[in-house]
């Protein structure tokens, strides 16, 4: 249940940080702060009404609450997305603006809830750099891009960003990133 009394029905302020999205606001994975200051989020999965042994076209809100974005994560994956067996790849997160099409791979499928979770599990490879990603590509490309456009990371020891003057060769990281995925 939210502050205002709806499930799924925050003000704009109570949305994950990351993904604000001003056009559908149910879009986002929703938290708010509890008495302890636990940020709380909320599935917005819709799932179909079974009445007796029948499906109906009604659906509903998932109501499932959780306390940390890899908990939700797990939830969606698990309960909503399913494993191998299951071929209908289609976001079913309520506001998406996907509006049903499917993707023709579960993993793109995968990739897309991030845009609703915040999830960001990709650390940008790069000796010391704090940025990261809900993209693998993006955090290789943050790498290069590192040495070859001598892009600004914000680093770990010192201001926090700065140009970078690195004691490895980004293509070497990127390739000790990459060499267990290709083997």
């Amino acid at each position: 249940m939210t502050s205002n009394g709806h499930l799924g029905q925050e003000t704009e302020s109570a949305y994950h940080p990351y993904h604000r999205h001003n056009s559908r606001p149910n879009a986002a994975a929703l938290f708010q702060k509890n008495e302890r200051k636990e940020a709380l989020y909320y599935c917005q999965w819709l799932e179909q009404v079974s009445r007796g042994l029948q499906d109906t076209a009604e659906k509903r809100c998932c109501t499932r609450v959780f306390h940390s974005i890899s908990e939700i994560v797990n939830h969606l994956t698990l309960e909503h997305v399913g494993g191998p067996e299951q071929l209908n790849h289609t976001c079913y997160w309520q506001g998406c603006p996907r509006l049903g099409r499917p993707f023709k791979a579960k993993y793109k499928l995968v990739n897309h809830i991030r845009v609703h979770t915040g999830e960001k599990p990709f650390p940008c490879p790069f000796p010391g750099c704090l940025k990261v990603f809900a993209r693998n590509q993006k955090a290789v490309q943050s790498a290069e891009l590192a040495f070859y456009r001598a892009k600004s990371h914000t680093m770990t020891g010192g201001k926090g960003t700065g140009r970078l003057e690195p004691e490895v060769h980004p293509l070497d990281v990127v390739d000790s990133y990459l060499n267990p995925i290709l083997r």
